[in-house]
């Protein structure tokens, strides 16, 4: 994984240091955020090998023919962070463990609960844009520049978890 951004680092950095956010505090801090989003996503990694190990010969043989007939999915950086933004977003509305993540290749999926009928949102990407629709009546959408721009949306998407689980 390539080093987060600075905007990626100086939120997380303001979520856990009261201190002056100068640039030696956030090149100290920058190490720790990266190798944290790299265990992050070798756990993650672990565990859906470790879940497919598990499954029956039948499965396996099917998961394969599927994976050579279709192109690989890529989960990439931008979407690894914003499912971390959308996780402290929501830290406060329920507890994170509840929160997964899905990539399909047209988007990215943030669901609640791994259940496919309770998507929190989804994210595009394209042409270096980033766009996110919520799963609220309207289906709101709205272009973002970097993942750091969802907390503009916050509360929107505080609303639409209480919602999925209300």
């Amino acid at each position: 994984m390539n080093t987060p951004s600075e905007e990626f680092t100086k939120y997380l950095v303001g979520e856990i240091y009261d201190g002056v956010k100068t640039k030696s505090t956030l090149d100290k801090f920058k190490p720790i955020i990266k190798k944290g989003l790299t265990q992050f996503i070798n756990e993650r990694v672990n565990e859906k090998l470790s879940a497919a190990l598990n499954t029956s010969a039948i499965a396996k043989e099917e998961i394969i023919e599927s994976t050579q007939s279709e192109p690989e999915i890529i989960t990439t950086a931008e979407e690894i962070e914003t499912f971390t933004i959308v996780k402290i977003i929501l830290k406060d509305t329920i507890q994170i463990d509840r929160l997964y993540y899905r990539d399909n290749k047209s988007y990215f999926n943030i669901l609640l609960d791994d259940n496919i009928r309770k998507w929190i949102m989804r994210i595009f990407v394209y042409d270096n844009k980033i766009k996110m629709v919520l799963n609220d009546s309207n289906k709101t959408s709205y272009e973002i520049s970097n993942p750091v721009d969802l907390m503009i949306h916050a509360n929107e998407i505080v609303t639409v978890v209480e919602t999925l689980i209300h």
